[in-house]
């Protein structure tokens, strides 16, 4: 995985600005729980590769605030333990983009 983005990174780093918005939407906005969890991996995976400045530029703050407080309340652990490896991504990679 990351030996790929590293020699793609341009490439990468331009379709993971595009799609950030579209799988932070489906996650926020799903009702099928396998969908919901699946745009959650790609979002965690897309924080994770993804540069600290581009990610800064491209996270919307109101959007995932929203989803974090979505997934820890939900009832089941898995949305809890993917808002908890998003906060960790996040905090780590662009603690100024969660900042108000």
């Amino acid at each position: 995985g990351e030996a790929v983005w590293r020699d793609n990174e341009e490439l990468f780093e331009k379709f993971a600005e595009q799609l950030v918005s579209a799988v932070l939407s489906t996650a926020l906005t799903s009702i099928d729980a396998n969908v919901r969890m699946d745009s959650l991996h790609a979002l965690c995976r897309l924080s994770h590769y993804m540069s600290p400045q581009r990610l800064e530029q491209v996270l919307d703050r109101s959007q995932v605030c929203e989803l974090l407080s979505a997934l820890l309340s939900t009832e089941g652990s898995a949305p809890r333990m993917m808002a908890l490896a998003l906060v960790h991504v996040h905090m780590t990679k662009a603690p100024d983009a969660m900042r108000p």
